[in-house]
């Protein structure tokens, strides 16, 4: 490919424009190429134009600080689903209802579909504030999540054809299962947490992203949790 479409050398200058702003590449200075970064502007079309020898190739980026409101799978997709596990004190099955209560456990279900097979994956779950880990700190995969939430009275199993994470981290603020090697098709992780605080607590959404490889991620928005007393 590069033979046939590439054999040109680069040299000149390539310039971008967006709205009343615009940013210059030489390349006798960055022969391998740079990033170019420019305020966002809406109603403005991005210009690019290149001056010089040979064809280069330009990726184009838009990022913003947004709040998620719907699903977004780019490779990468995850369903959360929640169920309540029983009463902290008494271990007795929650009465029906959506409320949650100081002192409940929470099973927590991800299932991540991967488009093609996917090395060094990362998946994070926010805790609510005030929330807590149930099954003890970070810990090895072949300790978490099956045997140590299964022994501390996690909803359900891992599902059999799962693959079991390279390591667990219990944070303060998220359960995150890392991967080496993410398979194509469906993977499930499960964990349990308890809620420990009355008050409505806002959640950052529940993400998975290949590490080295950002642009390849799902995420999923969480809504507020309410805890009674």
């Amino acid at each position: 490919f590069a033979d046939h479409f590439e054999r040109d050398v680069v040299d000149g200058t390539t310039s971008v424009t967006l709205g009343p702003a615009s940013a210059r590449l030489a390349w006798d200075a960055h022969p391998a190429g740079d990033v170019l970064t420019l305020p966002w502007s809406a109603d403005a079309p991005l210009a690019l134009a290149h001056q010089g020898g040979g064809a280069p190739w330009v990726t184009v980026q838009a990022r913003a600080a947004l709040p998620p409101t719907e699903p977004h799978a780019h490779g990468l997709r995850v369903t959360r689903t929640v169920g309540r596990v029983g009463d902290a004190a008494s271990g007795a099955p929650q009465a029906a209802g959506n409320a949650l209560h100081v002192g409940d456990l929470v099973a927590v279900r991800l299932e991540i579909e991967a488009e093609a097979d996917t090395p060094w994956v990362v998946v994070s779950d926010p805790l609510p504030g005030g929330g807590s880990h149930v099954g003890g700190g970070a810990a090895p995969a072949e300790s978490t999540p099956r045997a140590a939430d299964a022994a501390a009275g996690s909803a359900g199993d891992l599902d059999e054809a799962a693959t079991t994470p390279l390591f667990v981290e219990r944070a303060q603020e998220a359960f995150r299962a890392y991967f080496d090697l993410l398979p194509k098709g469906r993977t499930v992780v499960e964990h349990t947490l308890r809620v420990n605080q009355q008050g409505r607590f806002l959640v950052p959404p529940t993400r998975v992203e290949a590490m080295y490889a950002p642009e390849v991620y799902g995420e999923v928005p969480n809504a507020p949790v309410a805890v009674e007393p």
